[in-house]
């Protein structure tokens, strides 16, 4: 447990930088994922959208 605030704030500014490592590289995997796709509406991929809001929705709740 941290002993005061500045190392609450190290350990948050630890996490934001993972977050922010992690979403970059789901961002790759997403532009990869692309490439296999043939259409803008494969592309696009609403209901997988859908799906992974849902699910984080989930996660989030949990």
């Amino acid at each position: 447990m941290a002993e005061n605030l500045t190392e609450i704030r190290t350990e948050i500014d630890k996490i934001d930088e993972q977050m922010i490592s992690l979403l970059a590289q789901r961002g790759d995997l997403v532009k990869q994922a692309a490439t296999f796709k043939r259409t803008a509406t494969d592309v696009q991929a609403p209901q997988r959208v859908a799906a992974v809001i849902e699910k984080v929705k989930v996660l989030a709740r949990e």
